[in-house]
């Protein structure tokens, strides 16, 4: 009974689900085999990471990403043509360079499975150090360049799917979190480049 003027509680807490302990276990030992044909193997990799409860950061594999998927391609190019772009603007000498800011990236479905379930939307941006020389043949340029990575895994809403019978959801995934059986973490990763042109040049296709 509640008294006039007495407002009603309500639990914020609720008891960990059996069944998510079962759950984690079938996925484990049955859907895990399977997946890597149907969602590809870093989407695996990254979901075991996810069930294996630690927290800690995971380096992904950043050369692989760009290389597979399209549009991760196309913007890492845009980041070392701006990059190369402000290094032209540069007197002669060593500098040290860095990003304004972080630009964003999305892996689609269509694009590219595997990465979508790996990482989906994400955070990129790259940094490094510049030469520049002079000599009778001119200007030139050497970059070494950093290109770096950061997203968050967790199941973006709308992501979902269906494996032996067991559909996958963000909001499935993201209650073993919430049951304190498997724990979300940061994606890093990051990878080098040497570049070299001449003023006026582009940088050779065979550096990237």
């Amino acid at each position: 009974m509640t008294m006039k003027g007495e407002k009603r509680k309500t639990h914020i807490f609720k008891e960990r689900n059996p069944s998510y302990i079962v759950l984690k276990a079938t996925i484990i030992a049955e859907v895990f085999p399977r997946a890597f044909i149907l969602i590809g193997d870093d989407a695996v990799k990254h979901l075991n990471h996810y069930f294996a409860n630690t927290g800690r950061n995971y380096k992904i594999d950043l050369e692989g990403m760009v290389k597979e998927v399209p549009s991760a391609k196309k913007l890492y190019e845009l980041e070392v043509a701006q990059a190369k772009a402000y290094a032209e603007t540069l007197p002669v000498g060593r500098h040290w360079i860095t990003s304004r800011r972080v630009q964003g990236g999305y892996n689609s479905e269509h694009e590219n499975k595997n990465w979508f379930f790996a990482v989906g939307g994400y955070s990129v941006w790259g940094k490094g150090q510049v030469m520049v020389k002079t000599s009778g043949a001119g200007t030139q340029y050497e970059m070494n360049f950093e290109y770096k990575f950061f997203d968050r895994y967790n199941w973006d809403a709308g992501k979902k799917v269906n494996i032996l019978g067991i559909e996958i959801t963000d909001a499935f995934m993201g209650e073993f979190h919430k049951q304190g059986l498997a724990r979300e973490y940061d994606e890093i990763g990051s990878f080098h480049r040497r570049f070299t042109w001449n003023a006026g040049q582009p940088i050779p296709s065979n550096q990237y």
